[in-house]
């Protein structure tokens, strides 16, 4: 049977092609990941100037949550780092509890994840390296300051839609080798660590890299999301391996 010790139900925006990969090439034997889409329209989120379709995208989540319950899952992980942070501190908390009152399964979002991996990696300050456009930039600094840490330094690379990977101006083209650029040429020096923001944007592979050369943790949305996921159902995720935080 798959998911004999145990199912993860993730959610994640319906243009993401990062996330569900990520997860099934790190998943501890015994682990199953069962996937539902929330729809959303990238044309007209390029377009918009006040993130209109990820409000209604994060919407969407709810009819997510039902139907991965009728899976029979043990752990909901709504996979997309900005819709559960852009309505600042709090928002991704309050997401959690609603999905969960929804599906009846336990749940964490992206942005509670991260935040609770920086916790456990006793992080006092981040920099921040995303694909986001300034909008969102503003909006990341402005949760985690809200949740209690520093952010030293932002850096985004502009691009302004979480599309797929055949979408040369999406989120989801950025390779590993462009996260380590972007985080090698920030000013690093105040920062306890170092947070990776997107779901979408395909860094799992620059973690050990990072950690090595430039001699930071790295937390990023994936990672954070399927260690909080294990973490919940109480999986040994000792074999996963991506990074220090998987040492906690």
């Amino acid at each position: 049977m798959y998911g004999w010790r145990g199912r993860i139900g993730l959610i994640v925006p319906s243009t993401n092609t990062v996330n569900e990969p990520d997860f099934y090439r790190h998943l501890p034997e015994g682990v199953s990941v069962h996937v539902s889409r929330m729809y959303l329209d990238q044309e007209a989120h390029r377009e918009s100037d006040d993130l209109d379709e990820l409000e209604k995208m994060t919407a969407d989540a709810d009819r997510c949550a039902r139907s991965l319950a009728t899976a029979d899952v043990d752990v909901i992980a709504y996979g997309c780092t900005s819709g559960s942070f852009m309505d600042g501190a709090g928002h991704d908390a309050e997401l959690e509890a609603e999905l969960e009152a929804i599906s009846g399964v336990p749940t964490v979002t992206t942005a509670a994840a991260v935040r609770r991996a920086m916790e456990a990696l006793e992080l006092e300050s981040v920099a921040i390296a995303t694909p986001y456009v300034e909008e969102l930039n503003t909006r990341a600094e402005r949760f985690f300051e809200g949740v209690g840490f520093e952010v030293t330094t932002t850096d985004g690379l502009g691009i302004d839609i979480a599309g797929s990977d055949l979408d040369r101006r999406s989120h989801g083209a950025q390779l590993p080798e462009q996260a380590y650029r972007q985080l090698a040429a920030m000013d690093l020096s105040d920062a306890d660590g170092v947070f990776l923001s997107c779901t979408n944007y395909h860094v799992t592979d620059a973690i050990e890299y990072v950690e090595a050369d430039l001699g930071k943790p790295v937390v990023t949305s994936n990672q954070a999301t399927l260690w909080d996921a294990l973490r919940t159902l109480e999986v040994d995720y000792s074999e996963v391996g991506l990074g220090t935080l998987f040492d906690r």
